[in-house]
């Protein structure tokens, strides 16, 4: 016996387009035009006239209202600070990774700022302004934990911050 089977014949498939003539208008306008575009044509014309008109009306009165205002400051405004950064370093001076950076002011226990160096092996961390003295210390739970064993972080090392300023410090580990 033989099969026969129906071809399923192909649609040809049927798209509808539509030519416009774009006029030129002042910048600013063309997305008036833009927006007529997905509206049918006898409507485009009438939406396009519209929004022309409240366009050139609104305008001008708006930069009226921006012309009055005075310019007041941001009350977002961010309070001054001082940042202390720093990289950390192994005995071969080489930068590490992921280590756990802790952060006191001087003569308390407890940590107040903590932070993880990156793939630089830098840190930062932003402090109140003003004369202070900090300490800085590698956790050394942090140091076990890494593939570069047996290193260690001895002293803290002292960072002294005047004002709102930015201090530079490495924290070297040994062995």
């Amino acid at each position: 016996m033989r099969r026969t089977t129906k071809k399923k014949a192909k649609r040809k498939r049927r798209t509808r387009t539509e030519t416009t003539s774009q006029n030129r208008v002042p910048n600013g306008f063309t997305g008036v035009m833009r927006l007529g575009v997905l509206f049918a044509s006898g409507k485009r014309l009438l939406i396009q006239c519209v929004a022309l008109a409240f366009f050139c009306g609104a305008c001008p009165a708006i930069a009226q209202d921006a012309a009055k205002k005075p310019s007041s400051p941001a009350p977002h405004k961010l309070a001054p600070f001082a940042v202390i950064f720093g990289t950390v370093w192994d005995p071969e001076s080489h930068p590490v990774y992921g280590v756990h950076v802790l952060l006191r002011r001087s003569g308390e226990k407890k940590v107040r700022w903590e932070a993880y160096s990156d793939h630089h092996g830098e840190f930062a961390f932003r402090v109140p302004p003003g004369k202070t003295d900090y300490e800085l210390a590698a956790d050394p739970q942090s140091l076990k934990m890494l593939k570069k064993k047996n290193l260690n972080n001895h002293e803290p090392v002292k960072v002294h911050v005047e004002f709102d300023e930015q201090v530079d410090t490495g924290l070297h580990l040994t062995k």
